[in-house]
């Protein structure tokens, strides 16, 4: 996935990133030796430290991300599930897995599912294309 750098902060040793991808605004933990520069796009991947541990079906039939206070909003597509490992699709071009424990709600292969995580824990990492 594509991300352009909207804005950079520093919190204690941390870099956080504010960006615009094709699908909305994520906002995340710069993980990279290089410190990222606004207006530059760079492809990413993403990871979660700590994840809410919840997903729930989504009523938004489409891909896309937001920012509401500390948290980032995912909706996302389910592609498969093997016990409580989540195979989502975020984007055309962005396939992830998040481990989900408990969830009360069953969703199905192709629903659409939404899950919020903390901008803390979201680490970016960009990489060469």
């Amino acid at each position: 996935m594509k991300l352009e750098v909207d804005k950079i902060e520093y919190e204690n040793d941390k870099i956080i990133v504010t960006g615009t991808t094709e699908i909305g605004k994520i906002k995340g933990v710069w993980k990279y030796r290089e410190k990222p520069v606004v207006k530059y796009t760079y492809f990413i991947e993403l990871s979660y430290e700590k994840f809410e541990k919840k997903i729930s079906q989504s009523l938004i039939r489409n891909f896309s991300t937001s920012i509401c206070d500390d948290m980032v909003v995912f909706n996302c597509q389910v592609e498969d599930i093997d016990e409580d490992i989540y195979y989502v699709r975020l984007a055309m071009d962005c396939l992830d897995m998040v481990e989900i424990e408990s969830n009360c709600v069953q969703l199905n292969k192709g629903s659409f599912a939404s899950f919020t995580v903390r901008y803390n824990n979201i680490w970016i990492y960009p990489y060469n294309y």
